[in-house]
Formats: C-alpha cells, structure tokens, sequence
C-alpha cells in the first residue's frame, strides 16, 4: 500500500510549499485588451492526486499524464502519485 511507504500528505505538504516558494508556478496568462497578460496567482493550489492501478500500463498512464496546460490557469505544475 502506498500509505506505508509514502506519506501523501507528505508530499502534498512539500509541493505546496514548492509552489508557495517558486511565483513561476502560480503564473496565469490572460487576455487583456487583446494582450496576453502574465498574472501571478497567489491562491493557486497544487492537488497531487493518487491513483491505484490494477494493472501495469506503463505507456498509457504515461500518456494520460501527458496532457497540454490550461495556461489561464495556475500552477502550472502536475503530480500525481500511482501504484499498483
């Protein structure tokens, strides 16, 4: 089980303050007056989510992972936790 080898809140704990720490990762870009704006979120929040796998398709939880940002909205990070 994952809870005994990795703590998740652990490691919820240790991204936020990454993002707390880095403005970078709380960048949102938006359109004002026909520009695009960089705007730094402040509020933005990091949610690592944890998935459990029955079987081990490497490949496609890689390419689900893979997935383009929605750059209006911020953290521009992405972390997920999976086991088998």
């Amino acid at each position: 089980m994952i809870d005994e080898i990795l703590d998740k809140k652990r490691v919820q704990n240790v991204f936020d303050k990454i993002v707390e720490r880095h403005s970078i990762l709380c960048t949102e870009f938006i359109l004002k007056d026909n520009d695009v704006v960089q705007r730094i979120n402040n509020n933005a929040k990091l949610q690592v989510k944890t998935f459990k796998h029955k079987g081990k398709n490497i490949n496609k939880i890689i390419k689900n992972f893979s997935k383009p940002f929605n750059l209006e909205k911020a953290p521009i990070l992405r972390v997920e936790l999976h086991y088998i």
